[in-house]
C-alpha cells in the first residue's frame, strides 16, 4: 500500500495541519484519529485509552467524537463511499481485517467509553484541578463558578472594612487615593467603581498571562519629584530664550509656566520637548549652553513619562494583591474555583506543587498521542499546562497531531498566541516535524473564494497597509501580518462553481444617516433573496458587538422578519417567559399588583383559563372607574371574590405552597396546570430553558426570592436559549459565528476598528526570566515622548491589526453561496481603515444564481412535547409517607429497617446469618447515633425466617434489584424497594411500617406497577405491600 508520505505514520511524530476555512480541519482530526486507532498492530497497537483529542468547544468536542464513530460504523460495514476512500488510503492494515478492527473498537468504546477522550482544554484542566484538589486547598468537590464579580465586589468591601484596624492596607487606600487624586487628576470622589472595574481587568490579566504582577521599585512621590524638577528647568529656560528661538515654541513655554504648577498633567507640556532639536528660525543658533539645557528638559521629560508610565497601575495593583488574597480566602472557605482561574490554577499546580509522574498517577492514566483542535487559540499557558506531559509523551515514542488556522485567531484576546507553531517546528524538529497545509475550500462557492484570495493577497495587504498612516514608519514591522497569511491562497470545489459578492460604500454624514441607509439596504436585500427561494434561515447577519445586533434586531422585528438574536433568543426578552416571572414574583410577594395583572393580562393565563384578556382589561378599569381600588386591598383579592372558580383552579394550590416547593418543582407544576407544552409548542425551548436555568442555580439560589434576584443580575450568556424551530434570520457576532457556516452572509457594518491596549490604555510586559507582569500605560502623550514607550505602541498596533484582519477573514469566509457586506467611512469618530483593504476590488464579483432547494433543506425530525407533572399532588405521597406528629423514634426504626433490607439481596444458596450481620454492619456505619440495633437485628431473622416472606429473600431462578430508580411514562422517578425478575413474572415489593395511610399505598404501588409493565411489556406485573411490623404481604 502506498501511503502519502505526508500521511504516513512514524513515532515519534508532530504534524502540523494549517488549515484555511472550509477545507475540513475537523475530518482530518478523525482521520488522524482512525489512522492512529486502526493502524497498528503488535507491540505498536496505538490503545484508545493513550489517545487525548482537545477541542476548544463541546459542541466540537461532540462533532469530533460524532465523525469518528460515523466512520468506525461505515468501515465495519463496509459502507466506505467514494468521497470517504482517502480515510482507508492512509491506514496501514490489512483491507480484510480493517472491518473487523473497526467493529471491535467500536465494542470497546461502547463498553469503556470513559476511554474515549475526546474533550475540551478546560475540561482537561478540571480533571488537573480534581485529582490534585488538596493541593489548592479545596476538596474534590470544589464547585466552578463562572461569574467571580460579585465575589471581587465583596472582597473588596471587606478588605475596606479591614482598613481601619490594618495599618499596612490603610496606608495602601492612602497611596491609591493620592495617584487617584494628584497623578491621574481623577475628578470624581466616588472612586469605587473605578477600583472595581481595573480589579476585575486585572483579575482576567493575571488568569491570561498565569503569572503574579510585577511591582516597581518607584512611587507617586517619584512622579512629583521629577515633575517638580522639570517644571523648574523648564520655568528656567522660559527666562533666557535665546534670540532666534520659535516665537510660537516660545509661546508654548510660556503658557505652560504661566498655566501649571508641579502638579501638571504630561498632557500640558509643550510638544516641542519631544526631541533634542531646537526650534531656532533659519539662520539662527542657539546658545550652547541653552542647547544643554534643552538636551536635559528632553531627557527629563522622557524619564517622566517612562515613569508615570510604571507607576501608573502599581496603586491599583497593590490594592489587587489584597483583594486577590480575600479572594482566595472565600473561595477555598465556600470552595470554589472560577472558570477564569482553570488555566492559571492548572499552570500553579504543575510549576510548584506536582510532579509528572504524580500527576499521571492522580489522574489514573497517561496519554502517548495527543490531538490538539484550534491550535492558533491555544494560549501560551494553556500550552505551558501541556507542554511537559507531550514532550514526555514523544521522547517515548508518542505523537503530537496539531490542526489550526492562523488565519482565524480571533481568541487572542483570551491568550491565544500563533506563534506556537513556530516555536513547535524550532524547539521539537528532533521529532520528525511535519507540515501539511489544507488548500481545498469544501465549503464556499467559486466567486467567494476568488474574492477572498484578492482581498488576503499580500499585493492588497502591501497596498491597504501603505495608505494607513502609522504603518509608513519604517520602525513599524508589519511582516508578521504577512506571514499569517502567506498561505491565504485556496482552491474551490469543482461542484461549487457559483457564488455572488456584493459589497457597497456607505456614504453618510453621521451615525444616525449611516444606519438610515443601511437598514433600508438590509430589508431590500432580504426581500430579494425571499423572492429567489432562500428561506429566512439560510442567511446570517454578522455583527461585531451585542450593540450591533439590538440594533440589527430592532430594523428586522420591525418589518416582520422573525429574527434570531442575542436579544430575541435572551430568555427575559421571550413575552411568555416574562407573564412567568410576574406570576412568580406575584407568589413570592402577593402584594405586587404589577406582577398580578401582567399575568393575567397575558396569554399563559388567557389560553388555559379561557378567561378572554378583554374581559381582564374591562375588570381592571371598571374597577379604577368605580374607584373600588385602595391601598388596603390588594388586586387579587378583588379578582379572587370576582373569579372563585378560576382562582381555585389555576392559582389557589401555587398561593398556598408556595413556600413548601422548590422553585424547579413550582414551575414544574405551574406548567402543567396552565398546559403551557400544548398552548404554546413553538415556545418549547423557552419554558425548557427557565427549568433547566432554574435546575443548574438551585444550589446558589435555593428559594424563589433568590432565584428571582439571580434573574436580575444573571449574565447574559446565561439566559441565552440556543434552540428554536420558526424559520429566522440568524444575528451573531463575528467571533460567536468561528466554525459555522451558512447559505448566506450579511455584515451591515464591515469596519476595521483598531485597539491596541488591552484595556484601560494598559499593555502587559511579561518578564519571563521571573515569570511577573508589568503592566504598563500608554497613552498618545506617552508615545510621542518616549521611543521605548512608543516601540511597545507600535508592536502592539500590528497585532490589532492582525486580529481585525483575521475577524474580516472569519467572517468572509462562513459564507457558502452570497455575501454582502456594507461599509462605512467612519469606524466610531475615525477612519474606516477597512475602506483600504476593499477599495480596489470590484463591487459585484462573480452573479446571483437561482439555487434548487432541495439540495439546501435541512431534514428535521420533530419529537413530542413531554408534559411535566404537577409535582404538588405528587409530594403529597412525601409529606403522607412522614405526616406531622409521627414518632421520630419509630419513623428512624422504619428508615433503618428499609436501609437493612436494601442490602438483603439473594438469600438463595448464601449464608443467612452472614448476609444479615453485612447488613447490620452497614446500616450501623449509616446511621452511627442509633443505639437499638438488637431490636433491628431480632426484627430482621423474624422476617427472613417467616414463611409469608421468604419467597421475597429466597429465589432460586430470578434476578434480585434493591431500591431500584426507575422512570415512569411522566418523567416521574420511581424507587422500588424490592424487584424480583423472572423469566415471566416481575413482582414489586414495596415495605411500609403500618397499614395507616393503606388507600395512598395501593395508589403509589399500582404507579409502579405500570412502570414496570412499561419496561417489562411480555410479563405478568405483581405487586405486593409488605408490612414489616405485622411481617405480612398482601397482593395488590
Amino acid at each position: 500500500m502506498n501511503i502519502p508520505e505526508d500521511y504516513s505514520l512514524r513515532f515519534p511524530e508532530v504534524v502540523i495541519v494549517e488549515a484555511s476555512a472550509g477545507t475540513g480541519k475537523t475530518r482530518e482530526l478523525a482521520k488522524r484519529y482512525l489512522q492512529l486507532i486502526l493502524s497498528a498492530s503488535g507491540k505498536n497497537q496505538v490503545q484508545l485509552n493513550n489517545i487525548l483529542a482537545t477541542t476548544f468547544t463541546n459542541k466540537a468536542a461532540f462533532e469530533m467524537k460524532d465523525r469518528i464513530l460515523d466512520f468506525l460504523k461505515k468501515i465495519a460495514l463496509g459502507f466506505i463511499s467514494d468521497n470517504e476512500k482517502d480515510i482507508l488510503a492512509i491506514i496501514e492494515s490489512d483491507k480484510e481485517d480493517i472491518g473487523g478492527k473497526a467493529a471491535g473498537i467500536m465494542d470497546i468504546i461502547i463498553r469503556n467509553y470513559s476511554f474515549f477522550q475526546i474533550q475540551t482544554i478546560d475540561s482537561l484542566m478540571n480533571s488537573f484541578l480534581l485529582s490534585s484538589a488538596l493541593n489548592i486547598g479545596l476538596s474534590a468537590e470544589f464547585k466552578i463558578k463562572k461569574d467571580q464579580n460579585q465575589y471581587l465586589r465583596y472582597c473588596f468591601d471587606k478588605i475596606v472594612e479591614d482598613t481601619e484596624k490594618d495599618p499596612e492596607l490603610f496606608k495602601i487606600f492612602e497611596e491609591f487615593l493620592k495617584h487617584y487624586i494628584f497623578v491621574e487628576n481623577r475628578s470624581s470622589w466616588f472612586p469605587k467603581q473605578d477600583i472595581l472595574d481595573l480589579m476585575k481587568f486585572l483579575f482576567s490579566l493575571r488568569n491570561k498571562y498565569g503569572a503574579g504582577f510585577y511591582i516597581t521599585k518607584f512611587s507617586n512621590e517619584d512622579i512629583l519629584k521629577q515633575k517638580a524638577v522639570l517644571y523648574k528647568k523648564i520655568k528656567e529656560i522660559s527666562s533666557c530664550f535665546p534670540d532666534g528661538l520659535n516665537k510660537s515654541a516660545a509661546k508654548s513655554i510660556s503658557k505652560f509656566i504661566d498655566t501649571q504648577d508641579i502638579h501638571f498633567e504630561i498632557k500640558t507640556i509643550p510638544g516641542i520637548f519631544k526631541d533634542n532639536n531646537l526650534p531656532m528660525n533659519k539662520g539662527k543658533n542657539a546658545p550652547e549652553s541653552f542647547a544643554r539645557k534643552w538636551k536635559s528638559i528632553v531627557s527629563n521629560v522622557t524619564k517622566l513619562v517612562d515613569l508615570e508610565s510604571q507607576v501608573a497601575f502599581k496603586p491599583y495593583i497593590k490594592l489587587f494583591i489584597r483583594v486577590l488574597g480575600e479572594l482566595k480566602r472565600v473561595s477555598r472557605r465556600d470552595d470554589i474555583i472560577f472558570l477564569e482561574e482553570l488555566n492559571s490554577k492548572t499552570n500553579d499546580l504543575i510549576s510548584s506543587a506536582l510532579s509528572l509522574p504524580e500527576l499521571y498517577y492522580r489522574m489514573s492514566m497517561r496519554f502517548s498521542h495527543y490531538l490538539i483542535d484550534e491550535f492558533q487559540d491555544t494560549s501560551i499557558l494553556q500550552w505551558s499546562n501541556l507542554k511537559e506531559m507531550i514532550e514526555d509523551a514523544l521522547s517515548s515514542g508518542g505523537t503530537l497531531f496539531c490542526v489550526g488556522d492562523k488565519k482565524q485567531e480571533i481568541y487572542r484576546f483570551r491568550g491565544g498566541e500563533t506563534k506556537l507553531f513556530n516555536y513547535i517546528r524550532k524547539e521539537w524538529r528532533r521529532y520528525n516535524v511535519k507540515n501539511r497545509i489544507l488548500k481545498k475550500n469544501w465549503r464556499s462557492h467559486k466567486a467567494i473564494v476568488e474574492f477572498n484570495n484578492k482581498v488576503f493577497s499580500a499585493d492588497n495587504l502591501r497596498n491597504a497597509l501603505s495608505k494607513i498612516s502609522i504603518f509608513n514608519n519604517n520602525d513599524v514591522d508589519t511582516s508578521s501580518v504577512f506571514e499569517i497569511f502567506s498561505d491565504s491562497r485556496q482552491e474551490y470545489k469543482e461542484e461549487n462553481k457559483f457564488g455572488y459578492v456584493y459589497k457597497e460604500f456607505i456614504e453618510a454624514a453621521n451615525q444616525e444617516e449611516r444606519n438610515k441607509i443601511v437598514s433600508s439596504r438590509m430589508i431590500e436585500l432580504i426581500a430579494s433573496l425571499k423572492k429567489r427561494c432562500f428561506e429566512y434561515k439560510n442567511i446570517a447577519v454578522l455583527c461585531r458587538s451585542n450593540d450591533e445586533i439590538e440594533l440589527v434586531t430592532s430594523w428586522l422585528l420591525k418589518e416582520g422578519i422573525p429574527v434570531e438574536s442575542e436579544k430575541t433568543l435572551d430568555l427575559k426578552e421571550n413575552p411568555l417567559i416574562k407573564e412567568m416571572i410576574s406570576f412568580l414574583r406575584f407568589l413570592n410577594s402577593p402584594i405586587d399588583d404589577i406582577s398580578f395583572v401582567s399575568f393575567i393580562s397575558g396569554d399563559i393565563f388567557s389560553a388555559a383559563t379561557g378567561l378572554a384578556k378583554k374581559s381582564v382589561i374591562d375588570f381592571i378599569f371598571d374597577l379604577h372607574k368605580n374607584d373600588k381600588l385602595n391601598k388596603n386591598v390588594h388586586f387579587y383579592r378583588l379578582f379572587r371574590k370576582k373569579y372563585p372558580e378560576i382562582w381555585n383552579t389555576y392559582i389557589d394550590k401555587f398561593f398556598k405552597s408556595v413556600g413548601f416547593l422548590s422553585p424547579y418543582e413550582l414551575v414544574v407544576s405551574i406548567y402543567d396546570v396552565f398546559n403551557v407544552a400544548d398552548n404554546f409548542e413553538d415556545e418549547h425551548s423557552f419554558f425548557m430553558k427557565l427549568l433547566e436555568l432554574i435546575k443548574a442555580k438551585e444550589q446558589d439560589y435555593a428559594g424563589l426570592d433568590s432565584f428571582l434576584y439571580y434573574l436580575e443580575i444573571a449574565p447574559k450568556e446565561d439566559l441565552y436559549v440556543t434552540v428554536t424551530k420558526a424559520s429566522s434570520v440568524r444575528l451573531l457576532t463575528i467571533h460567536k459565528s468561528k466554525g459555522l457556516e451558512f447559505d448566506i452572509v450579511i455584515i451591515p457594518f464591515m469596519y476595521i476598528k483598531l485597539k491596541p491596549e488591552e484595556g484601560m490604555n494598559s499593555f502587559p510586559k511579561l518578564n519571563k526570566d521571573n515569570n511577573s507582569l508589568e503592566l504598563l500605560r500608554i497613552t498618545k502623550e506617552h508615545r510621542k515622548y518616549s521611543k521605548t514607550l512608543n516601540a511597545i505602541y507600535n508592536k502592539a498596533y500590528v497585532k490589532s491589526l492582525a486580529d481585525e484582519l483575521n475577524a474580516m477573514y472569519v467572517a468572509f469566509t462562513r459564507a457558502k453561496l452570497e455575501l454582502y457586506m456594507f461599509i462605512p467611512e467612519k469606524s466610531g469618530a475615525s477612519f474606516n481603515n477597512a475602506r483600504h483593504f476593499l477599495r480596489d476590488l470590484p463591487d459585484k464579483w462573480g452573479t446571483e444564481h437561482y439555487y434548487k432547494i432541495e439540495e439546501r433543506r435541512e431534514k428535521i425530525r420533530q419529537l413530542s412535547l413531554h408534559h411535566k407533572q404537577d409535582w404538588i399532588d405528587f409530594l403529597k405521597d412525601e409529606i403522607l409517607a412522614n405526616p406531622p406528629g409521627e414518632d421520630r423514634n419509630k419513623l428512624l426504626e422504619g428508615e433503618i429497617m428499609h436501609f437493612a433490607l436494601s442490602c438483603i439481596e439473594n438469600l438463595h444458596k448464601n449464608d443467612e446469618e452472614s448476609v444479615i450481620n453485612n447488613a447490620l454492619a452497614k446500616a450501623r456505619t449509616r446511621y452511627p447515633f442509633f443505639e437499638d440495633f438488637g431490636k433491628i437485628n431480632d426484627k430482621l431473622y423474624d422476617i427472613i425466617g417467616s414463611n409469608k416472606a421468604k419467597r421475597f429473600f429466597y429465589i432460586d431462578s430470578g434476578n434480585i434489584y434493591t431500591e431500584k430508580d426507575i422512570v415512569d411514562y411522566q418523567g416521574r422517578n420511581c424507587r422500588i424497594d424490592r424487584l424480583v425478575v423472572f423469566a415471566k413474572e416481575a413482582w414489586v415489593i414495596d415495605y411500609k411500617s403500618s397499614r395507616r395511610l393503606k388507600d395512598e399505598h395501593i395508589t403509589q404501588i399500582k404507579g409502579y406497577i405500570r412502570a414496570v409493565k412499561d419496561i417489562y411489556p411480555d410479563k405478568e406485573v405483581k405487586g405486593f405491600l409488605f408490612y414489616i411490623n405485622d411481617i405480612e404481604a398482601e397482593e395488590i
